[in-house]
């Protein structure tokens, strides 16, 4: 019932990604955050969101995060995706009113 619900409401908002049958990548990974409003902390670090998966699929996981780090055009290009998100959350932050 939670996976449905979900698939149900980020088809809705826009913020799913259909792989196709196609096996996890750093790419897609990359395609799916930049459809999300990501959350910062107080200090303005990227909470990674929680991501569900088969055990199975840990190893292949891991792999393909990892190019995250190893891949230089990938790691760019990860770092300019938070930093966008970054920008647009202090934008959102500092627009907001406080009620007494």
């Amino acid at each position: 019932m939670f996976q449905e619900t979900m698939r149900d409401e980020t088809a809705a908002a826009s913020t799913s990604t259909d792989a196709g049958g196609r096996p996890f990548t750093a790419e897609m990974f990359i395609e799916t955050i930049d459809k999300m409003e990501l959350v910062f902390d107080d200090d303005g670090t990227w909470e990674m969101p929680t991501i569900i998966l088969h055990p199975s699929r840990e190893l292949m996981f891991k792999k393909e995060m990892g190019r995250l780090d190893s891949d230089p055009v990938m790691r760019a290009r990860m770092k300019e995706l938070v930093d966008e998100k970054r920008e647009a959350w202090r934008v959102r932050e500092t627009g907001r009113t406080l009620v007494d």
